[in-house]
């Protein structure tokens, strides 16, 4: 926790990190090589779920996912690039209810790699590519008889496409596009109040202060409706409830920013 007299020169940018999702109606060695990979136990998890990725295919694909996080936790980054593309390759084989947010979470990660490597155009291409993949035109192509259970899992959509829109900014930040980078970090706001995501909230705020500080140099102070608009940030996440240990440092970094 940040000591409130604490004031820190220059804020880092906060991605976020989608995780896989959780079926409840995943198979007992999914569901332990989840268990073994929230443990940090990842090599058990890898031993665990590299039996399961050529199974039906809700099981490989979500086995593929979780083996590609536990290979990154491990520094295999190539190893978990390609264990993604293999599920992505399935990915349109799934329902439309799980398709989606499949899809998306798989473009993201895809775009840390790529960002991982310095490739930030491409890295914006997937980031956008999982944001139309959660569009509501997206969600409404024929999809038949599937209306009841897309929305069922239209929030796990929107957390999901929260953290296209946090991440997107991060890039358009990267690549010096600062009005674009502050318009996707206000669609990630948007989001996250609506869903009452407190830390996601501050984390996107926090982004937007981090782009402000990233102007230090110009000799330009932050404008009036900048500063209105941080004090309703800071406003809307006390309402939220989001607890002092999200707060803090939002709170102390825009005291430095100023």
């Amino acid at each position: 926790l940040f000591s409130p007299c604490f004031l820190i020169p220059r804020m880092a940018i906060r991605a976020d990190s989608p995780a896989p999702s959780d079926h409840s109606d995943a198979g007992d060695e999914l569901r332990e090589g989840i268990e073994q990979f929230r443990r940090g136990d990842y090599r058990g998890a890898l031993r665990t779920l590299a039996g399961l990725h050529d199974r039906d295919v809700a099981t490989a694909v979500e086995a593929l996912r979780w083996s590609a996080q536990a290979n990154a936790k491990l520094g295999a980054h190539d190893t978990a690039e390609a264990q993604l593309q293999a599920a992505l390759r399935r990915v349109h084989e799934l329902p439309a209810a799980q398709r989606l947010k499949a899809q998306a979470s798989i473009q993201l990660r895809l775009a840390a790699c790529e960002q991982r490597r310095g490739n930030d155009q491409e890295a914006e291409r997937l980031q956008r590519a999982a944001i139309a993949s959660l569009s509501p035109e997206s969600q409404d192509a024929d999809e038949g008889g599937e209306f009841e259970e897309l929305d069922r899992g239209a929030h796990g959509r929107q957390m999901t496409l929260g953290s296209a829109w946090n991440n997107l900014g991060i890039t358009l930040m990267r690549l010096g596009e600062e009005k674009g980078a502050r318009e996707a970090f206000e669609q990630a706001l948007t989001i996250r109040r609506s869903l009452g995501d407190r830390e996601g909230y501050c984390l996107a705020a926090s982004n937007l202060l981090a782009l402000q500080q990233g102007r230090e140099g110009t000799e330009e102070a932050p404008s009036q409706e900048f500063i209105a608009g941080m004090e309703d940030h800071l406003r809307t996440a006390r309402q939220m409830g989001a607890s002092a240990h999200v707060l803090t440092p939002l709170r102390v970094n825009f005291a430095n920013c100023m």
